[in-house]
């Protein structure tokens, strides 16, 4: 039971439960001798390691789990397993040995007697094959429709998610955009966050396509709290930064929520330079929320002149503009100048957000 419990939590992307619970079911197989069970759960850990970042343990998991001989017996079970080795060398940057483990894996199954298996395998096979510069876009699109006819989503979804992938490698953009569409949505309401995570969280410019084709703000929200959950965000993030901009308090957000304690430090240092008042805030509350070490990133201050400062701080003291003037010696058409200065560079757009951030910003 709780190696199935962590195979859904493995699908949500929820990683460190489904290790744990993994974990369990590690101990439990092997306290009662049960030689295959143990080594599909070892299996699951490895690609769990994987998604994690650590590809060199999860690799040695899934070798072991093949080793012991127990998966051989099942041509499906074995050919699992290839295709988790195969996948993790790939996203480790591996292609070419990918191929021909997923080749492999392919050879064990019988289309007849397991198609969910042959139809994945083909579908990883042939979206390999697209990365080493193969274009396999219709054979992936033929691998979906027959998954669909089959009743196999997963396997439908996963091969036009593939398919769109590989169309913005080729430069196909429109057709990328409306495959995510296509295929984004749906599976995200069943749950099929894992493979998201994986595949568009190591390719920050796909991912930036992906959160541009939403049309709904929820819908950004979504995405970007599974996108979160991998290992390298911090890269996507660097990627919002220098294209879409207006995204990246959500990015913080989500980064705060589901991001390790390093990976948000790096996200922090991702957005340093941007200056708004909405990431101000997230940026705020990552720390508080967090408890991380050190001070605030970004100094909402540090871009203002000195006379700019000396405005603000009398901003913040309650002064009129006319009050600032005088006390400056300056005109009130300088002081306003000044204060629209002010609001550009902080990203705000009224007095009580600007004080805001003058007050944070000094500790008062």
């Amino acid at each position: 039971m709780a190696n199935i419990h962590g195979l859904l939590d493995l699908g949500l992307g929820d990683y460190g439960l489904a290790m744990d619970r993994f974990q369990e079911a590690l101990k439990e197989a092997r306290r009662n001798g049960l030689a295959m069970a143990a080594g599909m759960v070892l299996d699951n850990i490895g690609l769990t390691r994987g998604a994690l970042g650590d590809f060199e343990l999860g690799l040695r998991d899934i070798r072991d789990a093949q080793r012991g001989g127990a998966l051989a017996s099942d041509s499906a079970l074995a050919a699992f397993a290839l295709c988790h080795e195969a996948t993790l060398l790939r996203r480790q940057g591996n292609p070419s040995d990918a191929t021909a483990l997923y080749e492999a894996a392919l050879a064990t199954v019988d289309h007849g007697r397991d198609a969910y298996a042959s139809l994945n395998c083909q579908a990883n096979l042939l979206f390999t094959i697209s990365l080493l510069g193969g274009d396999e876009r219709k054979r992936l699109q033929r691998v979906s429709a027959m998954a669909g006819e089959a009743g196999l989503l997963f396997v439908d979804l996963k091969a036009q998610l593939y398919s769109a992938i590989a169309n913005h490698l080729r430069g196909s953009s429109d057709s990328a955009v409306r495959g995510l569409t296509e295929c984004l949505a749906e599976q995200f309401r069943l749950g099929h966050v894992h493979l998201i995570v994986q595949e568009l969280g190591s390719r920050p410019d796909i991912a930036c396509t992906a959160l541009c084709s939403c049309v709904e703000t929820r819908d950004i929200g979504v995405l970007l709290d599974a996108l979160a959950r991998h290992w390298r965000f911090s890269d996507v993030v660097r990627a919002i930064a220098a294209e879409t901009p207006h995204l990246a308090p959500m990015a913080v957000q989500a980064a705060t929520q589901h991001s390790s304690d390093d990976e948000l430090q790096r996200v922090l240092d991702a957005v340093r330079g941007l200056r708004s008042g909405k990431l101000s805030d997230a940026v705020d509350s990552a720390y508080r929320q967090r408890e991380l070490p050190g001070a605030r990133l970004n100094d909402p201050l540090s871009d203002l002149t000195r006379r700019e400062k000396q405005v603000l701080a009398l901003m913040a003291d309650g002064k009129r503009n006319d009050e600032m003037a005088s006390e400056l010696f300056i005109s009130l058409p300088t002081v306003k100048t000044h204060v629209y200065h002010i609001y550009t560079k902080l990203g705000v757009t009224n007095r009580i957000k600007a004080v805001r951030l003058y007050n944070d910003s000094v500790g008062t």
